[in-house]
């Protein structure tokens, strides 16, 4: 019996400490793994079937669009197979049940891969009793990225897969399964994915956490915690009974609650006190101090061995100059420390039908899990990544073992784990370790097999200093600069001078308001006259302080509500269509960035408290709706230049989202009145008929090119790349 296998009978320890490397720790009734979607959608599904009270579901993404029974055509049970569907069938069935829905107010990097506006779709098409909140209390560059479903208080689910689209798969992973495709009829690889499911006092405290995310994110409580009746899904069964759960969290400091780093500390203590192996299944290997751990436990135990599974390649063009140049990276300095014969880092790969073993696919490993010498088994939603160790709010479950029994279930779930990978049954994989000589060697003997776990290649990258540099933006481990700034700009603390902030923001409000009011209800307001204005610009014209003045005037007048399509008009006139162009567009754009400041400057916090929770709902909407919602307001506005800029300012559009929504939207209206400047000049000085007819013809050109531009990007969001 080789020393990865074999038993130790002596106590171990319990490694789970509250307020350091666990947040609580809690006793389950029931505890079961659910491998891949096949298991978890339909055990979830029926779970919320099941539900008498409250669901809470927190995720990176939520898509109502999600099939959670891709393979079944028609339920038995006669609920909708979709997500959407079955929160408007619950909605009709069990209008008491209140449901929660908490995911991450995204970057727009992640744009193309979501669905486009939940908020609508999850939010506004769905029963009353269905809430959502658009995640966006974490500082700037964290993501919400717990997955966590809690059913009454009562059963909880927790770990890597989130209710949304391409996350269906089954542990045979075939490379042409037809029940694999996502919405639009398009398939996508094989997805390997694991949730856990627990109940009692663990799927409380799960509820607990989940009241807490919802009342940081949303300002307002949810309903108390009412553990009621028994909504675990039948079908399944428990791995664990009578066991007791760490639960451990990721939480980076934001303006009203201190860092938690327990996901990171537990990482530390398993490998601290890993003697024969560790088996991790995860998608990102980029960790620095796991790294520097598992490099010092390794140096201090010969014998230690552990097998890292994860992805071919991270994903596309940025993780591959990120994540896989963070994993070429650490498996530097597995080599540099003499420890890297004693890891292997591999992928699951299986050969398609009929082809040499070249032809095949590889699996996307999407798992958060670690086991430890069969004594120790987590499963989470963190990545062995920098993020997911300081800045983005993780949830992870640990179980250990305290007996041999539960020794023997965690081994067993280990053993189902890789005859997955290897194409054996679970009963057969401790046989096949024992025949091959050691866990290396069953690993190493599986990369030329059909199906099993190929070495990673990490030749293709190169840890050079550049790759390096975007790994401190899309892997830091702290909030990126600038968030703590904001973070104290915005602070609600005790100070003498809090009270500042939000009397200057007023104040800053009124006088806008009042400016508004004087160019519109006053003599000056015949100043607004494009002809007067035109005089004015003509002036200029031939001046070379023009263009560095014009843009400025530009901002002057926004921060007065001097209305932009007088100035874009008058500049058509005096200018000319093509430096008219250069110098409305840029003078446009100039003007909304430094509104859109003094909305950032105000703050969300106070457009929350100054503006009420419908108009709060409504800036939620346009954020999550990014640049396509700042190219509707830009082509037919609701509101006046300037407010639009302050709203988007302080709710929830990302400064790249709206600039380029701003830039897009604005384009048609200016090509169209630059162009026609010389038209405009003639209807100042002869509105006839004809003149008025080519100033027509030019508008409905105008309204064409931004129902264009809308489609445009509209069309360009839906084709969503393969995650």
């Amino acid at each position: 019996m080789t020393s990865e296998q074999a038993p130790d009978d002596r106590p171990q320890p319990s490694i789970l400490a509250e307020d350091r490397n666990c947040w609580r720790i809690a006793r389950a009734d029931r505890a079961a793994m659910l491998v891949d979607g096949a298991a978890y959608f339909p055990a979830v599904r029926q779970a919320m079937l099941n539900a008498r009270e409250t669901i809470f579901i927190i995720g990176w993404d939520v898509d109502s669009r999600v099939d959670l029974l891709p393979d079944v055509a028609i339920p038995e049970d006669g609920a909708p197979k979709t997500l959407g569907g079955l929160l408007q069938h619950l909605g009709r069935t069990r209008p008491e049940v209140a449901i929660h829905i908490l995911l991450w107010d995204y970057a727009m990097v992640f744009a193309l891969e979501r669905e486009l506006l939940p908020a609508v779709k999850l939010g506004w098409s769905t029963p009353s009793q269905v809430k959502l909140c658009l995640d966006d209390a974490l500082p700037l560059g964290a993501s919400q990225h717990q997955k966590v479903v809690v059913v009454d208080d009562a059963v909880a689910f927790c770990g890597g897969l989130d209710l949304t689209i391409r996350r269906w798969d089954s542990p045979p992973h075939e490379p042409n399964n037809s029940a694999r495709v996502d919405p639009d009829g398009a398939p996508y690889g094989p997805f390997h994915d694991i949730q856990m499911v627990v109940d009692g006092e663990a799927a409380r405290c799960l509820g607990e956490l989940a009241r807490e995310r919802w009342l940081n994110a949303m300002d307002r409580p949810a309903p108390k915690l009412s553990p009621r009746g028994d909504p675990w899904p039948a079908g399944v069964e428990a791995d664990f009974t009578d066991i007791r759960i760490g639960i451990a969290r990721t939480l980076p400091e934001t303006l009203d609650n201190g860092a938690r780093h327990e996901v990171e500390a537990l990482y530390r203590d398993m490998i601290a006190v890993a003697e024969r192996f560790i088996y991790a299944e995860n998608q990102y290997l980029t960790a620095d101090s796991v790294t520097a751990a598992l490099i010092e436990r390794m140096q201090a135990r010969p014998d230690l061995v552990a097998v890292f599974v994860c992805p071919e390649a991270p994903g596309g063009w940025f993780e591959s100059r990120s994540m896989g140049i963070g994993r070429a990276y650490l498996i530097k300095r597995l080599q540099e420390a003499g420890v890297l014969d004693r890891v292997r880092i591999v992928h699951p790969w299986i050969e398609t039908d009929g082809g040499a073993v070249e032809d095949g696919v590889s699996v996307m490993v999407h798992a958060k899990v670690m086991i430890v010498d069969d004594r120790m088994l987590r499963v989470g939603s963190s990545n062995l990544n920098n993020r997911s160790m300081g800045l983005d709010s993780e949830c992870d479950l640990l179980i250990e073992a305290e007996s041999e029994d539960t020794a023997r279930a965690i081994t067993a779930i280990r053993h189902r784990l890789m005859g997955e990978h290897l194409g054996l049954a679970p009963d057969a994989v401790g046989a096949a370790q024992e025949k091959a000589g050691s866990l290396l060697q069953l690993v190493d003997a599986s990369a030329d097999r059909p199906r099993g776990l190929r070495p990673v290649r990490h030749d293709r990258f190169e840890a050079d200093e550049f790759p390096r540099a975007i790994m401190s933006i899309a892997d830091p481990r702290e909030p990126l600069p600038g968030s703590e700034f904001a973070a104290e700009a915005t602070r609600n603390g005790d100070s003498a001078t809090s009270w500042r902030r939000p009397l200057l923001a007023l104040a800053a409000l009124a006088l806008i308001a009042a400016a508004a009011l004087l160019w519109n209800f006053t003599p000056l307001a015949e100043w607004l006259e494009p002809k007067r204005v035109a005089g004015w610009l003509d002036s200029w014209s031939g001046s070379a302080w023009s263009f560095a003045l014009l843009p400025l005037a530009y901002v002057g007048g926004s921060l007065v509500i001097f209305p932009i399509t007088l100035l874009i008009a008058a500049t058509a006139l005096a200018f000319g269509p093509w430096s008219g162009f250069l110098l409305a567009a840029g003078g446009s754009l100039l003007a909304a960035a430094a509104t859109y400041l003094v909305g950032a400057w105000m703050g969300r916090r106070f457009l929350r408290r100054g503006m009420g929770p419908r108009l709060n709902r409504i800036s939620r909407a346009l954020g999550e709706k990014g640049v396509i919602a700042v190219v509707t307001l830009r082509t037919a506005p609701i509101a006046p230049f300037t407010v639009v800029n302050l709203v988007c300012g302080a709710s929830h559009v990302g400064f790249r989202d709206y600039m380029l929504g701003t830039a897009i939207g604005m384009a048609p209206g200016i090509i169209a009145m630059t162009a026609m400047g010389s038209s405009l000049r003639s209807v100042l000085l002869d509105p006839s008929g004809a003149n008025w007819l080519v100033v027509g013809g030019a508008i409905l050109g105008w309204i064409a090119l931004g129902i264009g531009a809308q489609v445009a990007v509209s069309r360009l969001r839906r084709r969503k790349p393969q995650s």
